[in-house]
This record gives C-alpha cells, structure tokens and sequence, in this order.
C-alpha cells in the first residue's frame, strides 16, 4: 500500500466518525430538549389540577364561612339571649330600683 493511500483512508473514517458523532449529539441533543419540552407541559396540566382543586377548596371554605357567619348571628339575636335567660337560667327582668347608673369613666377619681 502506497503511504498516501493509507492516511486517505484515514481521513474518510475521521471524516465519517465526525459526522456519525454530530448526527449522533444533534439527536440526542433534540431528545433532551422534547423530553424537556413534555416535562414542562405536564407539570403546567398538574398545576392547572391542583389550582383547580384550590379553587373548589376555597368555594367550599366561602359557603361554609357564610354558613357559619349565620349561624353566628343567629345565636347573638337578643330575642335567643333574653329567652335563654329567663327559661334555663331564670332570670328576671330587674325592677326599675334594682337599675344602678355607673359613673362616667374620668369623672370621679378614687383616692
């Protein structure tokens, strides 16, 4: 074999090597990136669930806070207190002499 020959030869090999190598790091270089690519979208569909389920969450929350808000103004009416009062625990209204006025906060000072 002539010595010419033989790093012609050479050079087509490295040549050919060079270009199955590119072929080869653009492909995987592109299946990194789609694989990238699905990732990101199914982490923005698991996202889109759990701000769906938040928002069912929080409507539940808003129903049960007017709920109890109600239940709260119900059990202040003065009507429930004053019945409350005098049926299970007994109380009278006081006789008008029973009726102490307090002394204005300020106005007289203890010594």
């Amino acid at each position: 074999m002539k010595p010419g020959k033989k790093s012609k030869i050479a050079g087509l090999i490295a040549a050919r090597w060079n270009f199955w190598t590119a072929a080869a790091t653009v492909i995987v270089l592109y299946t990194l990136a789609a694989m990238l690519h699905v990732h990101a979208r199914l982490q923005v569909v698991d996202l889109g669930y759990q701000l769906s389920r938040e928002f069912t969450n929080q409507r539940k929350l808003k129903e049960e806070w007017q709920r109890l808000s109600i239940e709260a103004a119900t059990l202040r009416h003065p009507r429930r207190i004053r019945a409350i009062a005098t049926e299970q625990l007994g109380l009278v209204e006081p006789a008008p002499g029973q009726i102490l006025q307090a002394a204005e906060r300020g106005g007289s000072k203890r010594r």
